[in-house]
């Protein structure tokens, strides 16, 4: 995904350059090193550890990653990012104080009840 957005950007201010063979092969080295092969080590440390222990080391790793961004992207672009987290979080999060809209209610009703008032046929 990253590429398909970056691509264009990469041609917009480097030209045609971006399909010389030496930049598509550091391209794809990048990719692999920094996507298939820390997957692939998670995968087969999962397989070896206890269930408690892969546990812990996973819910660590939010936390590993921000003080890793910290430390590469400084504290403005950190907090940034915690922004769009927060966000999302209380976006996706349900709320006791949210009342469903008209709308809502009736697409509640059509997904429990599997009728929907719109589609009545013959009358």
């Amino acid at each position: 995904m990253a590429a398909c957005l970056g691509f264009p950007a990469g041609v917009a201010s480097n030209g045609i350059t971006v399909f010389q063979p030496q930049i598509l092969v550091l391209g794809a080295t990048v990719a692999i090193l920094s996507a298939v092969i820390p997957y692939s080590l998670e995968m087969t440390a999962l397989k070896r550890i206890p269930a408690g222990t892969a546990g812990i080391l996973l819910s660590l790793e939010p936390g590993v990653a921000a003080l890793a961004g910290l430390l590469v992207l400084g504290p403005v672009e950190l907090i940034a990012t915690r922004v769009c987290h927060e966000s999302f979080a209380s976006r996706c999060s349900p709320s006791r104080s949210h009342r469903p809209s008209p709308s809502e209610r009736r697409l509640r009703k059509v997904l429990l009840t599997g009728h929907s008032p719109a589609c009545r046929v013959g009358r």
